[in-house]
């Protein structure tokens, strides 16, 4: 930060030589103070009207590049793939990602190929979202739900310093817009200047394959352990208890024993159980901490089939070892039962809902079940 100080610092305030001058980049410089003998620079942000045009390319734009190389029939193959980017509140232009679109000019293939997603290393940003609490993976999920309309809204703080991202969740969601990870569907007045409450969706189909890449690699888990998504099967299957037996096993492999050592580590268990409901949403519509009966449940998995059996799951965690796994999942079960949070699924057509109560400690963990038919027979 000292050098970059001196060095920009010395060049932007020079009276003789220099007229003018552009920063770029996708956090405020100035939040970092490396320009506080600088009086008032412009800042533009994605949020801001100035300049939204010039992120990238237009509509129009693209349409020459296309047609000057003779690619004009893949002008929606292209808009599909790299095309949603808004800048600006109420800027209705949808902008191109330019370096995307260029190397597709460059060397245009029958589906568009992953270009700006794969010239950066993503690892910050697959760390910042599987680690991130339950409010930000239930985010994450309507990002990529079409019950949603693949948008989330969120309070997000434009301007962060990089090393104050984890800290809150507002900033995360900062970065992700600033960094073209997302972009604006809709934003409007907060009563707080900092932060702004936005409507937040994933821009195209590059972008898009991405999340789903991240989710899927996070389900995969260790090598030659069992696979988040086959353990998911198994319990679509009817095979609750050879479900709990291999979930058992697959907490042991795949979380570390600090995940879930924060103030709240029941919100890491519900966030690590939703990522693994993901890839279920062609299927069912996964709905969590909704409220049904007396209550409000943790997650609930609703079939689009009504045949099939829908879920109802609540989470619990041990304060110490010497509580036991097996009591604090069934009094998890108990209040299934007791607040009826299957009330909702009931009413809406499923004929049979699996009740599930989790119980964590740390990499353990253990499952009560109990079938709830519509009569509300316990079998």
């Amino acid at each position: 930060r000292d050098l970059m100080k001196g060095l920009l610092g010395d060049c932007l305030k020079d009276d003789h030589f220099l007229h003018r001058a552009v920063l770029t980049g996708i956090l405020r410089v100035a939040k970092e103070d490396i320009f506080s003998e600088l009086n008032n620079p412009g800042i533009y942000g994605v949020l801001d009207q100035p300049y939204s045009s010039w992120f990238g390319f237009t509509e129009h734009e693209v349409k020459q590049l296309l047609q000057q190389r003779g690619h004009s029939e893949r002008l929606e193959l292209v808009r599909q793939a790299y095309n949603g980017y808004r800048f600006g509140a109420d800027q209705p232009l949808m902008i191109y990602n330019p370096w995307s679109v260029i190397n597709d000019l460059c060397k245009p293939t029958v589906q568009p190929g992953l270009h700006w997603v794969n010239t950066s290393d993503n690892h910050l940003v697959h760390q910042l979202l599987t680690q991130a609490d339950t409010k930000v993976k239930q985010g994450l999920h309507e990002l990529l739900s079409a019950t949603t309309q693949h948008t989330t809204t969120q309070i997000v703080q434009e301007h962060v310093p990089l090393r104050e991202i984890a800290k809150d969740n507002k900033n995360l969601w900062g970065l992700l817009l600033a960094s073209g990870y997302l972009t604006v569907a809709q934003a409007r007045e907060n009563p707080d200047a900092d932060n702004k409450i936005v409507q937040l969706r994933i821009p195209n189909n590059e972008v898009r394959r991405l999340y789903s890449g991240l989710v899927i690699r996070w389900l995969q888990g260790p090598a030659q352990g069992i696979s988040g998504v086959d353990l998911v099967e198994v319990l679509l299957q009817g095979q609750v208890q050879e479900f709990a037996d291999y979930f058992a096993r697959f907490m042991l492999e795949s979380v570390s024993y600090f995940d879930p050592s924060s103030q709240q580590p029941e919100r890491f268990y519900h966030g690590f159980v939703l990522g693994m409901m993901h890839h279920l949403r062609d299927r069912y519509i996964v709905d969590s901490q909704r409220e049904s009966g007396l209550g409000r449940y943790d997650l609930a998995l609703e079939p689009k089939d009504k045949t099939l059996p829908g879920f109802v799951m609540e989470f619990k965690t041990c304060l110490n070892s010497t509580q036991s796994l097996d009591d604090t999942a069934q009094q998890a079960l108990q209040q299934i039962q007791s607040k009826q949070y299957h009330t909702d699924l009931i009413k809406r057509g499923v004929k049979t809902v699996i009740a599930l109560g989790f119980a964590f400690f740390q990499k353990q963990v253990a499952v009560a079940h109990k079938r709830l038919t519509e009569a509300g027979v316990m079998m």
